[in-house]
């Protein structure tokens, strides 16, 4: 949970295409020099041989996806944007808000926006430890621990939602995390035997994920955030979030609490004629949401829906606000009012996109179903490749090394069963964030983030998991540096020379 202490610093002097041709230059080579020690650790003779029209396609897929992360993220540090944050800001308190995710690319992070960071982990269940002091589940991520920190240490409060998700009318994909961990509970050493008897008594497996998720990371960050304030000289908070489902056919959050499910989807359906009086622009992106050139558009419409909602007398908003009263009244004033943002933010993303059904009530929008040869980005900062994309790719934010080469095996296993996928291998794009002014400089700072990029794409490689895959032609593991306010593309490393 990075928590923004600066202001983006603008692009360094170098104009898109300038940009865009170095790093095509970068991952030519790079994918040249990565070919070469595969061949040589395997022999000539066991490579899969790759005609020139293969690396060519390779090449230009790779850039497709940077450029585009690139393009998305000037659209997000621009001045206009800006002026869309300022006025999320007001509208949800005085509150650093959070999110926590599954790793499934059905769960777009740009429906957000800026104003909610998140991190991305298999079934949104985070790492956590037992605090040796007092036994006290904690995050086990150095990284999230500091964001945590902050955020106690800040004038403003924390609030989280802890998402799982599902699929309401389909009812066909789940989560494959989580059915992994139904398969085999026993096995799953994050919890006890108490939770996990807790956790099989559950009706369906969306249950099981949300017990899951309150035992695991909500109980984990609201502890760790609790201990920060008592060192802080603060009192404690009861909670620091609400765990929830994010619905992908909808593309809704619902939040079920003692038997009583609040939808924002149902809501946004019960209460279109109220919201059309004040807005009038329903189902206005249906067509254009998922297409970065009007990425701005759609969220400042976002924007200035929900504060028409909020500032207005309406029954939407009344029912949130009774929803939170009778199931969160231990929220904090701050938090209740970041909830209700939320919600409510949510309620204006599903009007302005619309219905997305077809004739049959069937979901037909591109985040229904995964899509065949996503691209992977992983990230033990946060910050990840792609962090914001309009399109489909799996990203996650791995507490640990071994988090990160569980998640790698992982994501790749399930895109290379996604139908339609091809024989070609799957791009891993190894993520380190550094600081804008370090890398203009290229001084001892940058190099050090260049040093732990290297270091964690030497540890993927030399794991029986991740070398497996490598060696089998399944992935091409791509190394990244990306700004760490900006999330712009600063190069591709070549790190082949210890593989």
């Amino acid at each position: 949970m990075p928590v923004e202490t600066r202001r983006p610093v603008p692009p360094p002097e170098e104009t898109p295409e300038q940009k865009s041709a170095r790093l095509r230059s970068q991952i030519t080579t790079y994918l040249e020099n990565f070919a070469r020690a595969i061949e040589e650790t395997q022999g000539p003779n066991n490579v899969k041989p790759h005609s020139p029209e293969d690396f060519q396609v390779r090449v230009d897929e790779t850039m497709v996806f940077i450029d585009r992360n690139d393009f998305i993220n000037r659209e997000l540090n621009s001045e206009r944007y800006n002026r869309v944050r300022e006025k999320e800001r007001h509208q949800k308190a005085n509150v650093i808000m959070a999110a926590t995710a599954c790793v499934d690319p059905r769960v777009p992070r740009y429906i957000f926006g800026r104003e909610i960071s998140m991190i991305k982990v298999p079934q949104g269940e985070i790492t956590t430890i037992r605090r040796p002091s007092d036994n006290k589940r904690i995050p086990k991520s150095a990284t999230l621990r500091q964001g945590i920190r902050n955020a106690a240490e800040s004038d403003r409060e924390l609030f989280e939602f802890f998402f799982v998700h599902t699929d309401t009318i389909n009812n066909v994909h789940g989560c494959s995390g989580m059915g992994n961990v139904l398969a085999d509970l026993d096995g799953h050493d994050s919890i006890d035997f108490n939770e996990k008897h807790a956790i099989s008594q559950e009706p369906t497996a969306v249950d099981a994920n949300i017990r899951l998720s309150v035992q695991t990371t909500e109980e984990a960050i609201t502890n760790y955030y609790n201990i920060c304030r008592k060192m802080a000289g603060k009192v404690k908070v009861a909670r620091v979030g609400i765990t929830a489902i994010y619905d992908t056919d909808t593309i809704g959050i619902i939040v079920r609490k003692d038997g009583e499910d609040l939808s924002t989807t149902d809501l946004t359906n019960k209460h279109l004629d109220e919201i059309s009086t004040l807005s009038g622009q329903q189902g206005k992106y249906a067509e254009t949401f998922t297409d970065e050139r009007y990425l701005l558009d759609f969220l400042e419409d976002v924007a200035d829906t929900t504060e028409t909602l909020l500032n207005s007398d309406n029954q939407l908003v009344q029912e949130v606000d009774k929803f939170l009263q009778k199931h969160y009244s231990d929220l904090t004033g701050n938090q209740h009012a970041a909830a209700r943002w939320g919600l409510v933010r949510m309620c204006s993303v599903k009007y302005l996109i619309g219905n997305l059904q077809n004739v049959n009530g069937k979901p037909n929008h591109s985040f229904v179903d995964q899509v065949a040869d996503s691209p992977i980005s992983i990230s033990l900062n946060g910050e990840a490749l792609g962090e914001f994309d309009t399109k489909q790719h799996f990203w996650s934010s791995p507490g640990s090394i071994k988090a990160a080469i569980s998640e790698t095996d992982l994501q790749t296993s399930v895109v290379r069963k996604i139908p339609g996928h091809s024989t070609k291998p799957t791009a891993v794009f190894v993520c380190s964030s550094a600081d804008d002014e370090d890398a203009s400089k290229r001084n001892k700072g940058y190099g050090r983030t260049l040093e732990l990029n290297e270091m964690l794409v030497d540890e993927l490689v030399v794991s029986r998991e991740v070398g497996t895959l490598l060696l089998n032609d399944k992935i091409i593991i791509i190394p990244t540096v990306i700004s760490d306010t900006t999330r712009l593309v600063i190069e591709i490393p070549d790190h082949t020379g210890s593989f």
